[in-house]
């Protein structure tokens, strides 16, 4: 197994962002799932599962941020936008 770890600032603690396993033949035996290699022989095939995704993005997010909202680099964002909430006294909003 490897696992892809880095450091979350807003929790001051480290977060795993993703994991490769080495399956081996354990599924291709139960599921015989074969190739034939180049000297004509069946071998069952060695696999690999992995998971990186939303926490990838999780992580950039809470890079990027401050106390005043998310600022990405102008490489990833070219385009800067600011989001004014607008409240009145009978509606309330709630982060």
């Amino acid at each position: 197994m490897t696992s892809f770890e880095t450091f979350f600032p807003s929790k001051n603690t480290s977060f795993n962002v993703g994991v490769v396993y080495n399956q081996g033949q354990i599924y291709s035996r139960g599921f015989d799932v074969t190739f034939n290699d180049g000297n004509g022989n069946k071998d069952h095939t060695h696999q690999l599962t992995f998971g990186i995704s939303e926490r990838g993005i999780a992580a950039i997010l809470d890079q990027h941020q401050d106390g005043h909202g998310l600022r990405l680099l102008s490489g990833l964002a070219p385009t800067q936008i600011e989001v004014i909430p607008v409240t009145n006294d009978e509606a309330t909003l709630r982060l």
